[in-house]
């Protein structure tokens, strides 16, 4: 916990990532918000089952940790790289956490897949917002 110059208190919390750096959560001013970073389940075509299995079990565990907590705005990836399994890391947060507003993230560019996504998971439509462009502005 760090107490700020406005004597308010600002909580931060890491997660492992399945790659590069950590993920973090802010809570600050009763509002929670979450950065995946690079936590995601990251599964490429030219790797064995075995992998795939492995990442899904790594990314579920730190996920987990996050189960039911309402998280205000959250920054996921949507990796269109990752092709047939780019849904998945984005599916696993949506099942365990309760956010109310999710930025993709990771799109390079295609943001279609975000309409893609919603297309599959209609459920989602008013949490996801859609992103058009780099440098957009939304107010939350």
């Amino acid at each position: 916990m760090l107490k700020l110059p406005n004597g308010k208190d600002l909580k931060i919390s890491t997660f492992r990532s399945t790659d590069e750096g950590v993920a973090f959560l802010l809570e600050y001013d009763n509002k929670v918000y979450y950065h995946a970073g690079d936590l995601n389940c990251w599964y490429w075509k030219e790797e064995p089952k075995s992998y795939r299995n492995n990442m899904i079990q790594l990314y579920i565990r730190e996920i987990q940790k996050m189960d039911n907590l309402k998280i205000d705005v959250a920054f996921v990836p949507l990796d269109p790289r990752l092709e047939e399994t780019a849904y998945e890391g984005l599916e696993i947060f949506m099942e365990h956490t309760n956010p109310q507003i999710v930025f993709p993230m990771h799109c390079w560019g295609k943001y279609d897949i975000i309409s893609s996504f919603l297309n599959k998971h209609p459920e989602y439509k008013e949490k996801i917002r859609m992103i058009n462009n780099e440098g957009q502005i939304f107010n939350v």
